[in-house]
């Protein structure tokens, strides 16, 4: 009884480890955290250098930058795109779990064995063992599982390109969305300006008694709110700023400097060529196309669980007593070794009905893969004929737009004049301001507009990232190709 006392003793102490009460895990993770918040405090107040390695923190980038040189930056600091890459080290090992299918295994282990009855000549049997295995024949599942692991490194592969075009589509709508801000506030601080000067020109009027306090008091609740906007407008250029560092996986405490314009670039694209373009290129209709070919190969290596297997086997076992001993003779208590050598072959007649129930669920799989591809297929067509609208549309408003600027500020620059010489009155200026401020906001909104419609077809035709095959470009270069093709 007593070996049995130790065996015993182990249970109980495993079964404290068998707890589902979370509360340890809540208070591990909780310290975690705590750790992680009292380091960025203590770098926020700089009173000391923080516990997180430099590498981890994201880098400090001062300078001036352009739309292109952006992307570089996301593309090699954005921290969503960088956790997507390292997806690439997961497949390789699944598809070397595949492989092992097809290797052979060698398999080693070593017991004790205690006869508790304490009979016989040889009461505790030592053993070293091992067994190489190689699988001969596995109807088709090793093949089936390779090429299943095989897809899904393609579809990770889909997938990172997928991630990467979707970071260069948020860092250069981010771009142009900052872009966007610069221009509205540089238009609320003109709106600033010619408040201003219609509140000194009112003043001077009301002293010289041409004008009455009630338009100074206009005057003066138009300059309040000019800046009012213009507080709002730079608010928003300062949120825009942190969206953009944020996606660059840059500091917060970076200083850039955008050097690109919000200029109006032509575009002209064919339909068929779009839609042609995206069936071919578009990573997500990759990634369908990868899912349903992954199906395929899991009903493939169910229909090999039909068949039989069959491996090859070398064995060995080093024991004590001796296994080498004729019937009959006494234990030999000395080590000695037994070698052993063959083959086996099992084929599972019936299983309970477990591999049908398999086979019903792969191939409805299957089914729903192939239904969801041409889903995939039909949204992706539908989403390059709006985004081919979208940018003609904005191109429309673009020409409708641009003769405005010029007309509303010669008709401010008359009205102020005419305010001045006592030929408008203080509602005129007001209107014509207010016409102004409109239309350049519209104007800078419809290239703003028009840029993104240009990104959306780019996105839509899939052509943002790298291609199947190539490797990683920056933004608008395939722009070119797009024409060409």
């Amino acid at each position: 009884m007593k070996r049995l006392v130790l065996p015993f003793t182990l249970s109980l102490a495993a079964a404290g480890c068998l707890s589902t009460d979370p509360t340890r895990v809540v208070e591990e993770l909780h310290e975690v955290r705590q750790k992680t918040s009292t380091d960025w405090l203590v770098q926020a107040g700089r009173e000391a250098e923080p516990q997180q390695a430099e590498t981890e923190r994201p880098p400090k980038f001062d300078a001036a930058i352009s739309l292109e040189e952006a992307v570089a930056v996301a593309l090699q600091h954005n921290l969503a795109l960088r956790a997507m890459q390292r997806r690439s080290d997961e497949v390789r090992g699944i598809v070397e779990e595949a492989r092992s299918g097809a290797l052979p295994a060698l398999v080693t282990g070593a017991s004790v064995v205690s006869d508790l009855s304490e009979r016989g000549d040889a009461p505790e049997t030592y053993a070293i063992t091992a067994r190489l295995t190689q699988p001969l024949w596995r109807s088709g599942i090793v093949a089936a599982g390779l090429r299943y692991a095989r897809l899904q490194a393609a579809d990770t592969d889909a997938a990172i390109r997928q991630k990467t075009q979707a970071t260069i589509a948020a860092t250069a709508r981010h771009y142009l969305d900052t872009l966007l801000q610069h221009h509205l506030t540089t238009v609320y601080e003109e709106s600033v300006g010619v408040a201003e000067r219609m509140l000194h020109t009112s003043r001077a009027k009301r002293d010289a008694g041409t004008a009455s306090e009630y338009e100074v008091l206009r005057a003066e609740v138009e300059v309040s709110t000019a800046n009012a906007d213009l507080l709002r407008a730079r608010n928003t250029l300062r949120t825009s700023m942190m969206e953009l560092r944020r996606t660059l996986g840059i500091s917060q405490e970076s200083e850039i400097e955008l050097t690109d314009s919000l200029d109006f670039e032509a575009e002209t694209c064919d339909l068929r060529q779009a839609v042609g373009l995206a069936l071919e290129h578009r990573p997500d209709l990759f990634r369908a196309e990868a899912t349903l070919r992954m199906a395929e190969a899991q009903t493939a290596a169910v229909r090999g669980q039909y068949g039989p297997v069959a491996d090859a086997f070398l064995g060995v076992n080093y024991a004590n007593p001796n296994p080498n001993r004729r019937p009959g003779s006494q234990v030999d208590k000395s080590w000695g070794d037994d070698w052993s050598i063959g083959a086996t072959l099992s084929w599972t007649l019936f299983d309970g009905f477990e591999r049908r129930g398999k086979l019903r669920q792969v191939l409805s799989k299957r089914d729903q893969a192939e239904v969801a591809l041409r889903d995939a297929e039909e949204a992706a067509r539908v989403e390059v004929v709006k985004a081919l609208l979208d940018l003609n549309h904005a191109a429309e408003l673009y020409t409708s737009q641009r003769k405005n600027i010029d007309q509303a500020r010669e008709a401010l620059r008359m009205i102020e004049s005419g305010f001045r010489m006592g030929r408008n009155t203080q509602v005129e200026v007001l209107d014509a301001q207010s016409a102004l401020t409109e239309a350049m906001g519209r104007y800078h909104n419809s290239v703003h507009q028009h840029s993104l419609a240009r990104l959306d077809l780019l996105h839509a035709i899939g052509l943002l990232g790298p291609r199947a095959l190539e490797p990683i470009t920056p933004l608008f270069e395939h722009h070119e190709e797009l024409e060409q093709n």
